[in-house]
């Protein structure tokens, strides 16, 4: 069906997510991922991991088993590495908007970021960057320098991730993608 109206469901307990959605992170996914800067960390690197956490035939998810854990994990496959900051030469447009409030780029040094102090202040009206920092160790009031050799690629793609499914997933399921993510 091509109405991009239609709704569609993962697992009968997610809410119902429209196909216009599920296209806008597919179109995120794969321009990050197909960017010409991309070697390794391109299209065929994710059809590797997603294939790899797919559960094997003999496992009990499908059978009455639980295939939230696998579920979860191919979620954050997809989405571990739509930011490669220094190999792509910065964020896309659609990748900055889905980090406004939540970085501040030095506009004297494209290769200097931080954590924008916003992620704290607004924390009680938008819990989920800060809760992407706790489980990636970051101080959310720090305003700390981002490194791209000490996890800066995660965090902003787990960050994107969130913006993206946080409609989507409940809490909890959002804190083991990060998790999965922040493990990379």
């Amino acid at each position: 069906d091509t109405d991009a109206d239609t709704e569609i469901t993962a697992t009968t307990a997610a809410p119902p997510v429209s196909d216009r959605l599920v296209e806008e992170w597919s179109v995120l996914i794969y321009d990050s991922m197909s960017a010409p800067s991309r070697s390794f960390h391109c299209l065929d690197h994710l059809w590797d991991i997603t294939c790899s956490t797919a559960p094997a035939p003999s496992s009990s998810a499908g059978a009455g088993g639980d295939d939230t854990i696998d579920d979860i994990q191919t979620i954050a496959a997809y989405f571990h590495d739509v930011v490669y900051y220094t190999i792509d030469g910065g964020l896309s447009p659609d990748q900055s908007s889905k980090l406004t409030g939540i970085i501040t780029i030095d506009p004297t040094d494209a290769t200097a970021m931080s954590l924008s102090p916003d992620i704290a202040y607004y924390s009680a009206l938008d819990p989920y960057p800060a809760m992407v920092c706790d489980v990636f160790g970051f101080d959310p009031a720090s305003g700390m320098k981002l490194d791209p050799f000490h996890g800066m690629n995660e965090f902003l793609s787990a960050t994107i991730a969130i913006r993206c499914l946080q409609s989507t997933l409940s809490f909890r399921h959002l804190v083991a993608m990060t998790a999965c993510i922040e493990a990379t």
